[in-house]
């Protein structure tokens, strides 16, 4: 772990149940920043995932096939139809040009086992390159989306009129919004004993204190705020102040979402309630209540499914990262070269006579002035050394000769020179001075004929191996183990561990205690006026304090408008000291030049850097040292979400809405959707069981109804509202809240990509 955050390795000492003192981060002796040790918890992506080794193009366009075809009306059924499977094979091979015989097998393979589960668990997970996301599609959910749509008008028109808002006008209509009235430290009234009753949630004001404010350690926000003002993201490698600070704007130190708590209702499965009001939504909507539960309920297990295990010395450079419930197809730190020279061939790497020559004479004076130790000795020895250095290739070889004319080597790099090229099957005719310059002729062959290839799933390990855990996680090209051109100073010895299997069940481990979740509820709206949405942007919800871990979207109404998908994207450390790669950027790096392996002379060189971001899918340049332009993350691909669609995914996955527009221009359309985020349950925060409602509306409502029933006329009651409009928190405060906490989360991004390395370091 780094920086400041406080470790408490006991998770039972929290308690927000109101048996007794409220003991949560913030509340009595917690501190707001306590975090239990990552092997304790669930793994978050805030600054503690990277996906290493990356992912190869080849693997992302196997996994796109795999989510595209199970996407497919009975997918399950028909994978056992030799006649549809033909079909889609064909449809697999049009897609994306990285799919081939070998890798369809192991898609084939793989999609018959992910029918089992399906059958099993309703589920599947798909875009599993290390992390996963988990998509369902059941009958149970297209009913419960009939009864979204019943239920969430009704809120929909209650808030119109509570927040006298101009509806018609925004395309993005927030119906519950999590991140307004939230907790803010200093201001918002909080129960140290007892609870928030659900069913009577105002009647907890009379026993609720002010929140204690912690001492805000981030110094240097004004810095990043008018990064945010300007729209401009810092460069990587820059902080806020120095690297001490950094750590404390993943925290807020002025706000935390209100989660509410969900308890199991029987002593199995995964059914629940909810025991405590949902920020924003009132406790008055039960049916709307219900129909979340149901979503709650069903997303438990792929939730199961999907989210990561935290693990230990996660940040150490010497490990890879954090590993995710599913291991890779296909791992490489290098690249598999077609038609490279092969090692013979440096027997045809004579050294000239005149430079065999020049060698020789340095050497002789280098040892002469060896014997004056003088200073101007020493200073000739210097400037000998490093003349002698750039003859590294002479080294050796100062009495090497071509192989004699009876050598078999002379067939063998004849037989080499005649290789085909161009696609051509023909052999080549030999140049007429091959024999005389040998050397030459075979580099410039090199050149010309030399190429890499895409990794194929099978080739280090079967299909086999890796269902059953067995594969060991063996690459085809091995990583670099010991990198000594980084020097003394920075030592690179790489620990990776096994990927082992976990299992997750929620409804089991928390049974007793619960969860919390937070709700967000959100209208995507599309008029012929406005028939284009393009405004998502990535999003890796909330900050430390919230230990959100796992996110879920339930699409509920999707009407007249195209295909709408949510992106992923992770990231990716290409660490340089162990891709073999960086063994190039170390070469150009030096005045060795002409100690390059010979397929990196010449023209070539620079094939090594464009191959390797190839191969894992990366945009050209991508990998340059002098790149500081592209973060380091990688496209995990995206995922439909149809009415009726259930996805889950961990929250160390960046996520967002990729855009859509109207089918029929003439009409409009919209994307509804729930989305759940769920609070690491080794945690307990403090939730909506703790606080009292903020919402004015809701007090002045219940106050109203109250005097009413007293019998006191309406012109007082007014007044009587109207004398107290801010308490608890008027709307307007509640607005200015939300964009304070927003911003508050720009500038942990902020900081998080100052910090990012560049992709290849």
């Amino acid at each position: 772990m780094e920086g400041s955050s406080t470790h408490i390795e006991d998770p039972s000492i929290l308690d927000n149940t109101g048996h007794g003192p409220l003991r949560v981060p913030g509340f009595g002796d917690i501190p707001m920043n306590y975090e239990l040790p990552p092997e304790a918890r669930f793994a978050h992506g805030i600054y503690e995932w990277r996906q290493a080794p990356a992912v190869t193009a080849r693997e992302l366009a196997m996994v796109a096939v795999m989510n595209h075809l199970t996407d497919h009306l009975d997918w399950h059924v028909d994978i056992s139809n030799d006649e549809v499977v033909a079909r889609w094979k064909k449809e697999a091979f049009d897609m994306t040009a990285l799919m081939s015989d070998k890798t369809w097998d192991w898609c084939l393979k793989e999609l018959r086992d992910k029918a089992i589960d399906f059958r099993e668990n309703q589920h599947i997970r798909v875009l599993d390159t290390g992390s996963c996301v988990c998509k369902s599609d059941t009958p149970t959910l297209s009913s419960l989306s009939t009864l979204f749509r019943w239920a969430v008008p009704p809120v929909l028109r209650q808030q119109k009129a509570q927040q006298g808002l101009d509806w018609k006008s925004k395309q993005v209509l927030s119906i519950v919004d999590p991140w307004l009235f939230p907790l803010v430290y200093g201001k918002t009234l909080v129960l140290d004993r007892g609870r928030v009753d659900l069913h009577d949630v105002l009647g907890a004001y009379k026993h609720a204190t002010v929140a204690p404010k912690p001492v805000d350690k981030r110094v240097s926000f004004m810095k990043l705020q008018r990064w945010v003002d300007k729209g401009q993201i810092p460069a990587r490698g820059t902080t806020p102040n120095d690297h001490l600070e950094t750590e404390y704007y993943r925290w807020s130190w002025n706000y935390q979402c209100l989660p509410c708590e969900v308890e199991f209702v029987k002593d199995t499965g995964t059914e629940v309630r909810i025991t405590s009001y949902i920020n924003n939504l009132h406790p008055a909507y039960q049916g709307l209540y219900g129909a979340i539960e149901k979503v709650i309920s069903l997303a438990i297990k792929p939730w199961n499914d999907c989210l990561v295990q935290g693990q230990s010395d996660w940040s150490k450079d010497s490990n890879h990262g954090q590993l995710g419930p599913v291991p890779l197809r296909i791992i490489t730190y290098g690249i598999e070269w077609e038609n490279e020279l092969p090692d013979w061939a440096d027997a045809f790497n004579v050294p000239s006579t005149i430079r065999k020559r020049i060698y020789r004479r340095h050497r002789e004076e280098l040892q002469r002035s060896m014997e004056d130790d003088t200073k101007e000795g020493r200073k000739r020895q210097r400037k000998l050394q490093a003349l002698e250095a750039g003859f590294c290739d002479v080294a050796g070889k100062e009495n090497m000769e071509k192989p004699p004319p009876d050598s078999d080597l002379w067939g063998k790099a004849k037989e080499y020179l005649e290789r085909p090229e161009d696609g051509s099957t023909s052999p080549m005719a030999l140049p007429q001075d091959w024999q005389s310059n040998p050397w030459r002729r075979l580099q410039e062959k090199v050149e010309r004929v030399l190429r890499w290839k895409h990794p194929e799933p099978g080739t280090a390990f079967s299909y086999e191996e890796w269902k059953s855990g067995q594969h060991h996680d063996k690459p085809i090209i091995d990583i670099v183990r010991d990198r000594p051109d980084w020097g003394p100073e920075r030592p690179f010895y790489p620990v990776i561990p096994p990927h082992t299997p976990y299992a997750i069940t929620l409804e089991d481990t928390f049974r007793q205690q619960g969860l919390q979740v937070l709700v967000e509820l959100e209208n995507i709206e599309l008029t012929p006026d406005a028939p284009t949405y393009s405004k998502g942007r990535w999003q890796l919800p909330g900050q430390l304090n919230e230990h959100i871990v796992g996110v879920a979207v339930f699409a509920y109404d999707v009407h007249n408008i195209t295909d709408p998908r949510i992106a992923f994207r992770q990231y990716t450390r290409l660490h340089g000291c162990y891709y073999r790669y960086h063994e190039e950027l170390v070469a150009k790096r030096s005045v060795l030049l002409n100690c390059r392996p010979a397929h990196r002379q010449g023209k070539t060189y620079g094939l090594e850097y464009d191959a390797i971001e190839q191969i894992l899918g990366f945009p050209p340049l991508y990998l340059s040292i002098d790149n500081y332009a592209n973060p380091p993350y990688q496209d995990a691909g995206s995922i439909a979400t149809p009415q009726g669609r259930l996805i889950t995914f961990p929250n160390v996955l960046e996520h967002r809405v990729e855009p859509f527009q109207l089918v029929d221009s003439t009409v409009a359309g919209h994307y509804r959707f729930l989305k759940l985020y769920l609070v690491d349950p080794h945690y307990r925060v403090c939730s909506t069981r703790n606080v009292p409602p903020q919402q004015h509306h809701w007090w002045a409502a219940a106050v109203g109804s109250d005097l009413a029933t007293a019998g006191l006329p309406r012109e007082m009651i007014d007044e009587i509202v109207q004398r107290t409009d801010s308490w608890p928190m008027g709307m307007s405060e509640a607005r200015q809240h939300r964009r304070a906490l927003h911003n508050e989360h720009l500038w942990n991004e902020m900081t998080k990509l100052g910090r990012m390395r560049g992709p290849g370091f």
